[in-house]
């Protein structure tokens, strides 16, 4: 039996969340919500609250996503 990954709801914040912490990993460098909402087609207060729900990361007052652990 395989997992049927299409149960994910999308609008779910564990998804979005998770989704954007690897897409902003990777990157390399900042990234910022607008970034990140034009990235993933949400609206940035979706994101910020999602991101801000995440245990790992958080937004700074420029709209910056930062990552426990990192510099940025």
């Amino acid at each position: 039996m395989s997992d049927d990954f299409t149960l994910l709801d999308p609008d779910d914040p564990e998804v979005i969340s998770g989704a954007v912490q690897v897409w902003s990993i990777l990157q390399g460098r900042a990234t910022t919500i607008n970034e990140a909402a034009l990235t993933f087609n949400v609206q940035p207060t979706i994101l910020r609250a999602a991101i801000n729900d995440h245990p790992w990361m958080g937004v700074n007052d420029q709209d910056v996503i930062w990552h426990e652990g990192t510099c940025d």
